[in-house]
């Protein structure tokens, strides 16, 4: 849980920690936070699932709502359980136009659902 005083971190900080489930286990990492120039906002957060030694894990982008930085052991938790098995990929080798509006919504739209 965000505590008071730790609110406030650099992007340095947090891309690369750890992301783990309710359970603790480990699912990867969080590679990318998109902001919304306009709001100052993280919107989304991209994370590499599955990553081991060597080997890139698979990519997805998640609403910034579903994690929660924990400082004491520096690692996100996702909140939502089994939302991560249909969440769409993004091609490592060629990233959408995040400012897209219709990939933004197409985004949207499959985590309405969830």
């Amino acid at each position: 849980m965000v505590t008071r005083g730790f609110s406030l971190q650099s992007c340095d900080t947090l891309t690369g920690a750890p992301l783990v489930d309710r359970r603790h286990a480990t699912l990867g990492t969080v590679d990318e936070l998109l902001l919304d120039l306009d709001t100052g906002r993280v919107v989304f957060a991209i994370l590499c699932l599955g990553a081991s030694s060597g080997a890139s894990g698979r990519l997805v982008a998640v609403p910034w709502q579903w994690l929660r930085f924990d400082p004491s052991s520096q690692r996100f938790e996702l909140l939502r359980d089994g939302a991560l098995e249909r969440a769409p990929a993004l091609a490592t080798d060629q990233w959408p136009d995040f400012s897209d509006a219709s990939w933004q919504r197409r985004l949207r739209e499959h985590y309405s659902h969830h």
